[in-house]
């Protein structure tokens, strides 16, 4: 069995470890897991930043792991997908909880909006996270085969923030958790969904499906 690391990408924040997911992280390192928190801050840097910035980290795990699995929530979505990307390497797959892979077609004043949600129409824009859906659009369509085969999206009944329908991404594999809201969605997928996670790593790296 291959020694895989967890890199986790953070939803929409300056890189501070939340509370909720100071929660998720423990209940990993209990499992004998370390999730290792990328600390991203969607408000400081751009998209391109971002991305170069884990695909940094993820190099340097692979010096001390024969893999790695991208681990991300709402807005580290696009990132995942975007590093995953770049990196064009065998040995890296990424977990999609509740990310918004494309801006859709909301007006601009709509709550679930990108605009809206990357805070455009504030002072304090998430500038990195806005880019990096927009670039997850393109990166998207020009994924190959074996990049959707080492994606997983996992999505919910019902989001507040996430339009459901701006989620998946065609031929990837997708699993619905029964959960409620962006915030059910997050200790769904990220604990209950801990052992998919994993599993889902360990065949997909080792090349089992």
């Amino acid at each position: 069995m291959k020694n895989i690391g967890y890199m986790f990408l953070n939803g929409l924040g300056t890189g501070e470890t939340k509370w909720h997911e100071n929660i998720m992280l423990k209940s990993w390192h209990r499992a004998g897991i370390d999730l290792i928190p990328g600390h991203i801050n969607y408000y400081a840097h751009s998209a391109e930043e971002l991305i170069n910035q884990v695909c940094t980290l993820t190099r340097t795990m692979l010096e001390s792991h024969d893999g790695i699995a991208l681990v991300s929530e709402s807005a580290g979505g696009s990132l995942a997908l975007n590093a995953l990307h770049m990196l064009q390497d065998e040995n890296v797959c990424a977990v999609i909880a509740h990310g918004r892979m494309r801006a859709g077609d909301l007006p601009r004043s709509h709550r679930k909006s990108l605009y809206r949600r990357a805070h455009l129409d504030t002072e304090n824009p998430a500038t990195g996270f806005y880019e990096g859906v927009l670039k997850a659009e393109k990166t998207a369509v020009a994924l190959s085969a074996d990049e959707k085969r080492r994606i997983l999206i996992l999505t919910q009944l019902t989001d507040m923030v996430v339009p459901l329908s701006t989620m998946t991404l065609p031929d990837v594999q997708t699993h619905r958790s029964f959960a409620l809201g962006h915030s059910g969605a997050f200790f769904a997928h990220l604990i209950g969904n801990r052992d998919r996670i994993v599993t889902f790593a360990h065949q997909t790296l080792e090349g089992k499906v």
